[in-house]
């Protein structure tokens, strides 16, 4: 029988399943299932991931190997943590207009948002609004 059709799900799928399953029984015999970003408990293997301490990606491949680098994680603390390493290295918003010091808002979250799109929305917006209500200023 193919093992993919046999476990459900492609062989190297299941491997690393498997892999991630032990690697969270041993972290977890040695009482190491805080999570570094959050300090919280990581309760299950389902939940629980392989996390780089500092980013590694255009900065040095040694990084990636150096195991006083790594920490265990909440799979969601290290892809939010990755999504904002990601968005903070983009240096033009999605319209093309630079992140400069003053065409740049941070909101409460913590992101920017580009100064120049955020006015030509609003304009766009009462623009709309004079278009379809005759009453308004």
């Amino acid at each position: 029988m193919d093992k993919a059709k046999f476990l459900g799900m492609n062989h190297g799928t299941a491997s690393n399943r498997l892999k991630v399953k032990l690697l969270y029984q041993l972290a977890w015999q040695l009482g190491l299932t805080l999570c570094y970003r959050c300090g919280k408990g990581i309760d299950n293997a389902d939940v629980f991931s392989i996390d780089h301490k500092q980013t590694w990606l255009n900065v040095d491949k040694k990084l990636f190997w150096d195991l006083n680098n790594v920490a265990f994680s909440h799979k969601k603390c290290n892809s939010a943590a990755a999504s904002k390493e990601y968005q903070t290295s983009k240096t033009k918003c999605p319209k093309g207009h630079e992140y400069t010091e003053s065409n740049t808002k941070i909101n409460k979250d913590g992101w920017r948002r580009c100064r120049q799109c955020a006015n030509n929305n609003a304009k766009e917006y009462i623009r709309k609004r004079r278009l379809n209500n005759k009453n308004y200023r």
